[in-house]
């Protein structure tokens, strides 16, 4: 600022061209992160696709064991016995 300044422009020039160079610098930080923004969408639309892929690799069902597919250990009721101390 001060080499135009030197050169015989005025404060307003000097002022406004300072202004746009802050413009400048705002917008490239905005489209910095707009794109990590994007970036961080598509890995996560990656990811979202890579598990369809591995569920539709082992026909449709999931990896993981939900409660329904846990199966527990009970002793088995014989008729005669009592209820209660099943």
């Amino acid at each position: 600022m001060s080499d135009l300044i030197d050169k015989g422009e005025t404060a307003s020039t000097c002022l406004s061209l300072y202004r746009e160079m802050q413009a400048a610098e705002r917008d490239e930080r905005t489209a910095e992160r707009d794109m990590r923004k994007a970036e961080m969408d598509n890995s996560y639309r990656l990811r979202e696709l890579e598990l369809r892929e591995k569920e539709l690799a082992t026909g449709g069902k999931r990896s993981f064991k939900t409660s329904e597919s846990i199966k527990t250990k009970l002793p088995k009721f014989s008729e005669g016995q009592d209820p209660d101390v099943f």
